[in-house]
């Protein structure tokens, strides 16, 4: 390939957009695409520009090309590889026995036309109305190598199973995710953190290749790292998303990138009977044992931390699996969310009738790893803290740059004693997560009609379990995005989630249309800690001020909340209320 000097009063058009310095304010431009990101309690910034002697880099669809006043070059490939994908795609149908149904509608039909008359964007649209389906025939309408970019390797697993049900693609699929790098077929799924690896030496063969760029859950993409996937390839790009908005504002990251949103279709055919149902459980704050378990360095309620706390709370174990209890009596099938990874194999080890909890298991003191001094945790910004601390008494010590010499002497070996604690500690963590992993494993051998779905559990044995099981335990975030199980009816929340976002994506979850469905219901347990009732009054406020254009407003109940200042405990009756007996 010939590459050609860039003119410097001329614009090029390729992955990015090259604007000639003399026609914009620079430091301006600069400030506008710098956004500060917050990391572990350090500031650093993501830059949405680059810079030539002559050009400034932009994000593609930061400005409209066609508006400038100077000559804009297309430098993007004229033509791709022919693919002859074949969709068997039929627009606004479902299948029923396996056979396409009409609908009646015309909804996809509508984001199709608007997909067809544009250059790409964002394409919004309700969890269940079919993103999925309108991408995969897009792609094969467009006939060009496609890369589909997801974020978790349980999406990369429903996306092969969507266009092996769906289309006819010569060649098979590629991967990029791990160490696999098979780029140059017709359709690759890729995720968002092995493209970001690649960012630096991806080829300029595979930036070329794709002339179709579709973007899974697309407000990722405003993520620091993730974002380094969003101007890899010169192709179309297609972001596919139900909450475009972010509370940080970061959601014009990529805009930039991808362009606005092209469509937007937010509308439910269900609706769901939303429950906030209030626990009366509540942290002792005299208990150091709580304090410890709970509390972040700065002393505040860590919502991590109190929600591992309260997965290893037998009570309020107890009143989520009542829940369960009477949903799965009703034949619902119901999928339980926690932040807590141990509250959620505590959850299953007891649904399943295992007497030992995952969180019995003891964390190895210093003998159990064969040294005489006992762990220390440190968290990594302590520990770079005292290495480099050491490092300059050590300096000063060999160059005698010091009066004090006993004294640093007496500090470096604190310093060394510390930090051989804490590589004590990471020895006791190794053989502590070994322990865990033998527990899960023979956890997961168990006879039962309840799933796990957490990072250890395989992506293949977790799809099967959401299919074919009556509950399922699962992390927040496997759950709110991308469950495409319709006939999921139920779901209860164990921690709220704490943005608008979160909680469309939650609902989804139970809202997409099956012949014979329940009618959804989802259930927020609202504890007697200050920041979940908080979080759970701005639930509420979402529910109340939703858009009618988005499918809204919502009303919901709440059971069991105090009528005055003293708390008041759950009861088994609250549940019987949820459904309906």
């Amino acid at each position: 390939m010939r590459v050609l000097a860039r003119l410097p009063n001329v614009g090029y058009l390729d992955n990015n957009l090259w604007v000639p310095k003399p026609f914009v304010n620079l430091e301006g431009l600069k400030q506008a695409l710098t956004f500060p990101v917050f990391e572990r309690g350090a500031v650093s910034f993501l830059t949405l520009w680059k810079e030539t002697d002559d050009h400034v880099l932009v994000p593609r669809e930061f400005w409209e090309p066609k508006d400038f006043t100077f000559p804009v070059i297309d430098c993007r490939p004229r033509r791709f590889t022919a693919t002859g994908i074949q969709s068997k795609i039929l627009l606004d149908h479902t299948r029923e026995n396996g056979i396409l149904v009409p609908t009646g509608k015309n909804i996809q039909r509508k984001a199709m036309d608007a997909l067809l008359a544009s250059r790409g964007g964002v394409l919004q649209l309700a969890c269940g109305i079919g993103k999925t389906i309108i991408a995969l025939d897009y792609a094969a309408r467009r006939g060009s190598p496609t890369i589909i970019v997801v974020d978790t390797t349980q999406l990369i697993n429903q996306w092969r199973e969507e266009i092996e049900e769906n289309l006819v693609v010569p060649g098979g699929i590629g991967y990029i995710r791990g160490g696999d790098f098979d780029w140059q077929k017709n359709i690759v799924l890729a995720t968002y953190s092995s493209l970001a690896l690649r960012a630096r030496d991806m080829p300029e063969e595979a930036r070329r290749w794709f002339g179709l760029v579709v973007f899974d859950e697309a407000h990722h993409v405003a993520a620091n790292t993730f974002s380094r996937a969003a101007d890899m390839f010169y192709g179309v790009r297609l972001g596919l998303t139900a909450t475009p908005d972010r509370d940080d504002g970061r959601h014009v990251v990529y805009n930039f990138h991808l362009g606005p949103i092209l469509h937007k279709n937010l509308e439910q055919e269900l609706k769901a009977d939303i429950f906030f149902l209030w626990t009366g459980i509540e942290l002792d704050k005299d208990d150091p044992t709580v304090i410890a378990a709970t509390q972040d360095v700065n002393k505040e309620l860590h919502i991590g931390k109190v929600a591992g706390y309260l997965g290893t709370h037998r009570p309020r174990i107890d009143i989520t699996l009542q829940l369960v209890r009477d949903a799965v009596a009703e034949g619902r099938k119901v999928l339980v969310l926690s932040k807590s990874v141990d509250a959620l194999v505590n959850m299953f080890a007891i649904w399943a009738n295992i007497p030992d909890l995952i969180s019995d298991i003891p964390f190895p003191c210093g003998a159990d790893v064969e040294e005489t001094l006992e762990p220390l945790y440190l968290e990594p910004k302590d520990v770079d803290r005292l290495q480099g601390r050491l490092r300059e008494i050590e300096q000063r010590l060999r160059q005698k740059r010091t009066r004090y010499i006993n004294e640093e002497t007496a500090k470096a070996a604190a310093i060394r004693l510390t930090l051989q604690q804490y590589e004590v500690y990471k020895k006791c963590e190794a053989l502590w997560n070994k322990k865990r992993s033998a527990y899960l494993k023979k956890l997961l051998t168990t006879q039962t009609d309840a799933g796990l779905m957490i990072y250890k559990v395989g992506v293949q044995q977790r799809t099967e379990m959401l299919r074919t099981r009556a509950v399922t335990f699962a992390i927040a975030k496997y759950g709110k995005e991308g469950l495409n199980e319709r006939s999921l009816d139920t779901v209860i929340v164990n921690e709220p989630v704490g943005n608008e976002g979160g909680l469309q994506q939650l609902l989804g979850r139970i809202l997409r249309k099956k012949q014979g469905k329940r009618k959804p219901i989802a259930i927020f347990l609202e504890d007697n800690i200050g920041p979940f009732i908080g979080m759970c009054q701005k639930l509420r406020r979402f529910l109340r001020e939703w858009p009618v254009a988005d499918g809204g407003p919502y009303t919901f109940q709440n059971l069991g909340r105090p009528t005055s200042a003293g708390a008041t405990s759950w009861k088994a009756k609250e549940s019987l209320k949820v459904f309906g007996r």
